[in-house]
């Protein structure tokens, strides 16, 4: 059963991972159950993988029975340098109150990715989102997190969130905004959307 939990200015359903709630380099870790070292993942890439924004939800996915095998896929696919991963300020404030399993997760992976701060410019391009009435304030965060991913130049945005992030009728609305105050449109998907796929 799906309890709601609030944790001080943010509520959460079912941890953190509920698909309906609504920049530094870091190094070193290993991640439990993946199999393989964080710490030096693409030594001698030639090309530059695709920058990729995961908000809290996709870490919280590993865990949860409906979302963990395409999340593990994900995280699976950033290992073998498909993408590269940018976390944020956000996500590990909101991690803070999640089980151990996910903390752990996702520190021990964040310490090789991006992470990116929130600054004047978020919070800009974010209240530009809520005064487009994308969201409403209610989901400030959610609004923040695609605020993020495009100040941080990610080409694609990967969330359990459907709805108030992976939507069909939102995802244009966030790009219109974007493009009206200067910024590149940002794809927004599902992670089932964007990994590997065993093709046999």
């Amino acid at each position: 059963m799906c309890r709601e939990e609030n944790h001080g200015k943010h509520t959460r359903k079912c941890g953190v991972y509920d698909r309906r709630r609504g920049s530094r380099p870091r190094a070193g870790g290993r991640w439990p159950g993946l199999g393989q070292t964080a710490e030096g993942l693409h030594p001698g890439r030639a090309t530059k993988s695709m920058k990729v924004y995961a908000d809290t939800s996709v870490f919280g996915g590993v865990f949860d029975e409906e979302f963990a095998r395409d999340s593990r896929q994900f995280f699976e696919d950033i290992l073998a340098g498909k993408f590269s991963l940018v976390v944020s300020a956000l996500v590990e404030e909101e991690i803070e109150s999640a089980p151990e399993l996910v903390r752990v997760h996702f520190m021990r992976f964040a310490s090789t990715s991006e992470l990116t701060e929130i600054s004047p410019a978020v919070l800009d391009l974010r209240d530009a989102y809520l005064s487009a009435g994308i969201v409403t304030p209610k989901s400030t965060d959610d609004a923040t997190h695609v605020a993020l991913a495009t100040i941080s130049q990610c080409e694609i945005i990967v969330s359990w969130n459907f709805k108030h992030i992976v939507h069909f009728q939102k995802i244009p609305r966030y790009n219109a905004v974007n493009v009206l105050y200067g910024y590149r449109s940002i794809n927004i998907y599902s992670p089932s959307e964007v990994i590997s796929y065993d093709e046999s």
